[in-house]
């Protein structure tokens, strides 16, 4: 498991390394999650940091606006939505994320959207890999 949102409610963790490949396969740690939290593994490190907050956000070149939609859960939607910058979209299961970002912004020319896809069929990739 890599999510640190599941590992963090297990009532057990056995956490295998030190590194993947042939520089794993070793048990590291066992134990509590409180443990694995402290303990000198990569997935303890990983576990134990949080990542500060930006004290600037870029500026927007400007918008791409979204009016009216109303695709599958969309309730007459309107949005801007900044150009230039890292957007999120955020919501619960259902309400509208993936109708709001692919049915309305993704067929406008200059817009690439990203999902959760494999890229190339890779089990192993995501977005995040390919600039």
């Amino acid at each position: 498991e890599h999510k640190p949102e599941t590992i963090g409610i297990a009532d057990h963790v056995v956490d295998l390394g030190p590194g993947a490949g042939t520089a794993g396969g070793r048990v590291v740690y066992e134990g509590s999650v409180e443990g694995l939290r402290t303990a000198d593994t990569l997935t303890g490190r990983h576990l134990g940091y949080r990542a500060t907050l930006k004290p600037e956000v870029r500026t927007p070149t400007g918008a791409l606006e979204i009016r009216g939609a109303s695709t599958h859960n969309l309730r007459d939607v309107d949005v801007d939505v900044p150009t230039g910058v890292l957007v999120v979209v955020t919501g619960v299961a259902g309400s509208g994320k993936s109708s709001l970002i692919h049915g309305a912004l993704a067929k406008r020319e200059g817009v690439v959207t990203i999902d959760q896809t494999a890229i190339r069929g890779s089990r192993r990739s995501n977005p995040a890999t390919y600039t």
